[in-house]
C-alpha cells in the first residue's frame, strides 16, 4: 500500500493533503476515529469524515474518491479529541485488562512450576531421609580402659 500511497500523494499534490498515520504507534488517534482494521482510508472535508469503502485501492480509484466521489458516501462529523477523563479511564481499563491477560497466561506456568518444585522437594527430602535415617549402625570400636596384664 505504501507505494500506491506515495504515488497518490504526488498525484494530488496541491489539491488534497495525503498523509498516513501508524495507529499502532498512536493508539489515541485510532480510538478517536474508531479505526478497527488496517489500512483504513479516511477523507476529511469541511468538518466531516468520509471512509473509503471502494474495495479497489488503486491510485486512480483513490484519487477519484478524494476529488469528488466522497460526496456519494455519508459523512460523519469529525470526532472531538479525547478528553483527559477519557484518556485516564482508558489507560486504567487497558491496564486492568493487561494485568488480567498476564495473570491468565502466567497462572498455568506458575502452577506447573510450583507443582514440579514441590514434587522435586519431596523426592529430595525422601532420598535424604532414607539415606540418613535408615543406614545400618556401624559398631563403634571398644575403647580399652584397662591395660592388658601380663601373666
Amino acid at each position: 500500500m505504501a507505494p500506491a500511497w506515495e504515488s497518490l500523494a504526488k498525484t494530488l499534490k496541491g489539491q488534497v493533503n495525503v498523509a498516513d498515520v501508524d495507529v499502532t504507534r498512536n493508539l489515541n488517534l485510532g480510538k478517536r476515529f474508531q479505526i478497527r482494521g488496517y489500512p483504513t482510508l479516511l477523507l476529511f472535508h469541511k468538518g466531516k469524515m468520509y471512509q473509503y469503502e471502494g474495495g479497489e485501492r488503486t491510485v486512480e480509484k483513490l484519487s477519484e474518491f478524494a476529488l469528488g466521489e466522497f460526496k456519494n458516501v455519508t459523512g460523519v462529523p469529525v470526532p472531538q479529541p479525547l478528553s483527559l477523563f477519557a484518556l485516564v479511564s482508558d489507560f486504567m481499563v487497558s491496564g486492568v485488562n493487561e494485568a488480567l491477560r498476564v495473570y491468565d497466561a502466567a497462572l498455568a506456568g506458575f502452577v506447573t512450576i510450583s507443582s514440579f518444585s514441590f514434587l522435586f522437594g519431596l523426592l529430595v527430602g525422601l532420598m535424604l531421609s532414607l539415606f540418613l535415617f535408615t543406614r545400618r549402625a556401624t559398631r563403634k570400636p571398644k575403647v580399652l580402659t584397662e591395660r592388658k596384664k601380663d601373666k
